[in-house]
């Protein structure tokens, strides 16, 4: 297990962990909400599990992820478990000590409904491990089966730049049409949040730990203005009453972005 690069803990600021089989995962899954973090100053570890050899050259795909994480401005964990074949305990066991060193306050994870073993796999991996973490989202992907949105991220002021992070996977593109995907479906999600959103990713949470505004993130955040995930987001008028959030309603509401 490999890491770049290496990073202080950030006492101050929210502390997301996206946990993917795959180098492109979790682009495609929450790629469009971790670029806004980033506005507000969010601090993201991505922590990809399988070494992606099924995927093409191994070491083409780790520099690919490594270009992704720095358009991220996040720090990457790469564990290098084989692809395809990712073993259970040793994937709870790396997860539990990436939890462990980047203290998150939201874990964001595949989907366990899916057609790859890995997704699934990984999933259960983080179920395990993140037992005492106090937010847990399912993000879908391209072989997601049966999934059900219950909270919708609005990414309109970052698409074009998702689009452009998932093709930095230059050997995934040239496979399969990821970005084109990853655009329609942020265009179909967007339709269920609309008129708040043209753009949007789904979300379903396996744990919510909500807190009102002026108290801290599950009592780690030094800011009082920060919010749990999709505490207080804004259903759509007269609508099915989705929760329908921005970044401003996760993040440190007393800071500006970027």
């Amino acid at each position: 297990m490999h890491r770049h690069p290496p990073r202080n803990l950030g006492v101050n600021r929210l502390r997301l962990l996206v946990v993917a089989a795959h180098q492109d995962d979790g682009e495609l899954g929450c790629g469009g909400f971790l670029l806004q973090a980033a506005n507000y100053r969010a601090q993201t570890t991505v922590c990809v599990l399988a070494d992606g050899c099924a995927g093409g050259n191994v070491c083409l795909r780790e520099q690919e992820a490594r270009e992704a994480a720095v358009a991220l401005g996040a720090d990457l964990i790469q564990a290098g478990l084989p692809d395809t074949r990712i073993p259970l305990r040793p994937a709870i066991k790396i997860v539990e000590k990436v939890i462990a060193e980047v203290e998150p306050h939201v874990v964001l994870v595949h989907a366990p409904a899916d057609t790859h073993q890995d997704h699934r796999v990984t999933a259960r991996a983080v179920m395990s491990a993140a037992r005492d973490v106090p937010n847990i989202l399912f993000y879908e992907g391209p072989s997601s089966r049966n999934f059900v949105p219950v909270t919708y991220v609005d990414i309109d002021a970052v698409i074009e730049r998702k689009v452009d992070l998932i093709r930095l996977h230059r050997s995934q593109i040239s496979r399969r049409p990821f970005d084109a995907w990853a655009r329609t479906t942020a265009l179909y999600r967007g339709m269920h949040a609309r008129p708040a959103c043209q753009f949007a990713e789904a979300f379903h949470p396996a744990r919510q730990f909500l807190v009102p505004a002026g108290l801290s993130l599950a009592g780690s955040l030094d800011s009082a203005q920060s919010k749990a995930l999709a505490s207080w987001g804004a259903s759509r008028p007269g609508g099915n009453g989705r929760p329908i959030i921005s970044c401003a309603s996760v993040l440190d509401q007393g800071t500006t972005p970027k």
